[in-house]
């Protein structure tokens, strides 16, 4: 018998009444824990305000399960990093949810001082070269210049209460252990300027605090083999307790996998002949 006969995955509850982060990492947890080979998603996420019927659907009404539903992709970025616990678990260390205060915030404290700094070291070459900025970076070059002073000042002392209430978390806990991004790697670059502002919203609040971070690959996902990512963050200073944790998890994981489809690519690439210039 063929053994991908025999593989059984799971879809995880991410819609409806009882869809919840506790819900979605228990179920993905238990799926590692007993060896089921995958966990999957549905990809509606949006629900219609104003259903219409037609030919094909003629009862316009949509199931109460998608009224409350989970970004498909961010959920398994954040299994990514849950089942990834396990591993550090195994390791011997003792893993318990963390709740930072302000988190919710952060991105409003880091885009003034971001855009203004920028564009401040920017300024010897913006507006006048800026047709030779890419649409995305130039856009928000014009948007550091709009910041006001006192916008800046402010978020400059926010800036600095939220990293204190990082900084006494960490009298705590050793890591703190997140998605690097709220899903999996792309085929191509983000174009920011249609909103991918989230590729960076899981490392702006170690890019606020200036705590040491490093992510570590977490698995490739079973229908693209394109790979997630684990991110570690530690207490100021405390840049050899990061390492020891991230090479701990790779040796245990068995190192980095190269997705197979890029290793596919990246073998073809090399196998054909070299175009003269």
């Amino acid at each position: 018998m063929d053994r991908r006969a025999r593989e059984i995955s799971i879809a995880l509850p991410h819609t409806g009444k009882f869809a919840s982060p506790e819900t979605i990492a228990y179920a993905a947890e238990e799926a590692e824990r007993r060896g089921y080979s995958a966990v999957w998603v549905l990809e509606r996420l949006l629900r219609p305000t104003n259903p219409r019927a037609s030919p094909e659907r003629p009862s316009p009404a949509m199931p109460e399960s998608y009224a409350n539903v989970y970004d498909p992709l961010e959920t398994l970025a954040y299994v990514a990093a849950k089942t990834g616990r396990i591993s550090l678990r195994d390791l011997g260390a003792e893993v318990t949810g963390v709740l930072i205060p302000g988190i919710e915030t952060v991105h409003g404290i880091a885009m003034p001082i971001l855009l203004t700094e920028a564009s401040y070291h920017h300024k010897r070459w913006y507006p006048e070269r800026a047709d030779d900025y890419a649409d995305g970076t130039r856009a928000n070059l014009a948007e550091g210049f709009k910041v006001s002073g006192v916008d800046y000042v402010e978020a400059l002392q926010e800036r600095r209460r939220f990293t204190q209430t990082v900084d006494q978390i960490f009298d705590d806990v050793d890591v703190l252990v997140c998605p690097t991004a709220p899903f999996t790697a792309t085929q191509t670059d983000p174009d920011f300027k249609g909103g991918a502002i989230d590729y960076i919203l899981r490392t702006v609040p170690s890019d606020v605090t200036g705590h040491p971070a490093l992510t570590v690959p977490a698995g490739n996902t079973e229908s693209q083999n394109l790979p997630a990512g684990m991110e570690l963050i530690a207490g100021r200073r405390r840049e050899d307790t990061l390492y020891r944790v991230a090479a701990a998890y790779e040796e245990h994981m068995g190192g980095f996998a190269r997705p197979p489809l890029w290793a596919r690519s990246n073998t073809e690439r090399k196998a054909r002949p070299e175009r003269p210039l």
